[in-house]
């Protein structure tokens, strides 16, 4: 039988490894909408099949870097609050070095650098709402489960 400490370990590894995933997901596609969109007003009547499979690269590169955030031990909001800004810094290095090399970003035009930055942090927060949303739901699903059990104690 596992100590309580290792259960936890595994449990929080497992909750990770599960974000993760659903995290590459949710960052493959709202890359390809961004993608798509920027493609269309930029005057691009079709896209190079390609660029998705650098998507789904990037997707899967950024999605690791979630792993920043596993600790054996609960973390405060200072200690959370700095593991985002690496986060945050981590995707953009990503990102931006697989842009200067595939060519869509030109550090000689500022307005290039600044616009991926800016595409890169649209990206990033619609994944942290989208799963900021996905966690409230499960929190509601859990506190309406512990109501319900707690009424039919209280009934017994």
């Amino acid at each position: 039988m596992r100590e309580s400490g290792e259960e936890v370990k595994h449990m929080l590894l497992k909750e990770i490894i599960q974000r993760v995933m659903y995290s590459f997901f949710v960052i493959f596609t709202c890359s390809a909408i961004v993608m798509s969109v920027c493609m269309l007003l930029v005057g691009y009547s079709s896209i190079f099949v390609g660029n998705f499979y650098i998507l789904l690269c990037l997707a899967l590169l950024t999605s690791v870097a979630r792993f920043i955030f596993y600790s054996k031990k609960e973390l405060n909001k200072r200690q959370m609050l700095i593991r985002n800004i690496i986060h945050f810094c981590v995707i953009q290095a990503i990102v931006m070095s697989a842009a200067t090399f595939m060519g869509w970003v030109l550090w000689q035009d500022p307005i290039s650098v600044f616009l991926m930055i800016g595409l890169v942090t649209l990206v990033y927060i619609a994944e942290r709402a989208i799963e900021g949303y996905r966690a409230k739901r499960l929190a509601d699903r859990l506190t309406q489960k512990l109501r319900n059990h707690y009424k039919n104690i209280g009934e017994s």
